[in-house]
């Protein structure tokens, strides 16, 4: 089927047999009809030959785009151009990407990471021109923008994922960060605790509340929160990391 119709494999790896489902049922025919016939007959055959052929360029085809994730969105997208959620998937893994370098790299390639978020930027728009009604995709577009210094927009493009999908806790914490970096720090507070109350460990919007507290010289009100959290879940390893981050700091 996929020699007519081609299923892209962005989705889900599992996608990766289709390719070579022909050829691997080609081969079996053959080995189980020169077991009947005990015949040479079949490697005679030319016919069968050229199908195989065909199926080895298909299936090498197809499989050189699962060398990285980047080579597989580069093959695929252009078949996905109504899939918001595919174009989504592919700008997330850019921008985790470029914000991962960032973080990690203190000798990252700024070109390097420009590029991912101009991707990221790209596949979002082709998604927007399906819908933009989806929460997730404003969210992405707030990060690229956050990532670009553009705070104000970024701010502008979170506000509208929250009105869309209130739900989604990372576009709300990044929402909250957009209110931080531009030192409306009441919204901040907001909205990260709004996203503490609703989740069951120690996560990003906790992180930054302390990390916004402890940045102000708010020294009481980050201990609070780290009180508070200790209370609700005292075996979580990233909070306790975060305290010995602290202390070690003092």
């Amino acid at each position: 089927l996929n020699f007519f119709i081609t299923v892209s494999g962005v989705v889900a790896d599992r996608y990766n047999f289709i390719a070579s489902l022909g050829f691997c049922m080609a081969v079996s025919s053959l080995f189980i009809e020169f077991a009947k016939e005990q015949s040479l007959y079949y490697y005679k055959n030319i016919s069968l030959y050229i199908l195989l052929l065909i199926f080895i360029s298909f299936t090498v085809y197809r499989t050189s785009a699962w060398r990285n994730q980047f080579t597989l969105f580069d093959r695929d997208l252009k078949h996905l151009t109504k899939s918001i959620n595919a174009n989504r998937i592919a700008a997330g893994t850019y921008i985790n990407f470029a914000l991962d370098e960032q973080e990690t790299n203190k000798n990252y390639d700024k070109n390097y990471t420009d590029s991912l978020i101009t991707l990221a930027e790209k596949q979002l728009y082709v998604a927007m021109k399906v819908s933009d009604k989806n929460s997730r995709i404003w969210e992405h577009l707030g990060i690229c923008a956050l990532y670009r210094n553009n705070d104000s927009i970024a701010l502008n493009m979170l506000r509208k994922s929250y009105q869309l999908d209130t739900s989604n806790m990372n576009g709300t914490n990044y929402l909250g960060f957009a209110f931080w970096r531009l030192n409306q720090l009441d919204s901040a507070i907001y909205y990260f605790n709004y996203v503490i109350n609703k989740e069951n460990e120690f996560g990003y919007s906790a992180n930054n509340l302390i990390n916004l507290y402890s940045r102000n010289n708010q020294i009481s009100e980050a201990d609070s929160v780290i009180h508070i959290l200790l209370n609700r879940y005292p075996n979580d390893r990233k909070l306790l990391n975060k305290i010995e981050e602290l202390n070690s700091l003092k």
